[in-house]
């Protein structure tokens, strides 16, 4: 039997659902797609720090997207 497609659909499958599902998370937590892939890559380029503070949704007293950030609990200071 003579399949269809193969591991090169299956891999743009793979990376379209990937964004998919990113696109849908910012899009509850309320940040720029474009804004967030900048400092992805910003952050890879760098490779000054070996891992990021983990996400959160915002507070309702916070509105600026940097308050999806909690840094008080890995040591890490929003300050710079």
């Amino acid at each position: 039997m003579c399949q269809r497609g193969g591991i090169g659909d299956q891999k743009i499958i793979s990376c379209c659902l990937s964004i998919l599902v990113v696109v849908i998370h910012l899009l509850l937590l309320q940040v720029s797609f474009t804004e967030e892939l900048c400092k992805e890559l910003l952050f890879v380029i760098s490779c000054r720090e070996n891992s990021k503070p983990v996400r959160k949704k915002a507070s309702p007293s916070h509105t600026d997207s940097s308050s999806i950030y909690d840094f008080s609990n890995y040591g890490y200071s929003d300050k710079k």
